[in-house]
């Protein structure tokens, strides 16, 4: 269950750099 946890906020992680990234270029 753990293991599923963390590849949850390994993606929502990801997720959020994403936005991030794409919130810079203009």
């Amino acid at each position: 269950n753990s293991q599923r946890k963390s590849m949850f906020l390994k993606q929502w992680s990801c997720g959020t750099v994403i936005e991030e990234e794409s919130k810079r270029v203009p």
